[in-house]
């Protein structure tokens, strides 16, 4: 995908590593080289990131929302509508 992106220059090639397990990933880090003198940093980035997740969604790669679930012990607690609700064990 990155290559596709024209300010990213053919050689030396892209390529990726894979540094870190995450709560709810796997990350890693795209390194490619653009013209600098000719190229903001900035700019191949803004156009690098949209073609990566463009390529992520064609391939059906979903970016996942971490999740987190919050267990009470029983009670009452309000719910967004302001009304109390009893707690299911």
């Amino acid at each position: 995908a990155i290559d596709a992106v024209s300010l990213v220059l053919k050689d030396p090639p892209p390529y990726v590593v894979f540094h870190t397990f995450d709560a709810s990933s796997l990350n890693l880090t795209l390194f490619y080289w653009i013209a600098g003198s000719q190229t903001p940093q900035f700019r191949a980035a803004d156009l690098g990131v949209p073609a990566i997740k463009q390529a992520f969604e064609a391939a059906g790669i979903e970016i996942p929302f971490p999740i987190s679930k919050v267990y009470s012990l029983g009670g009452r607690r309000e719910i967004g509508d302001g009304q109390p609700h009893t707690e299911e064990p």
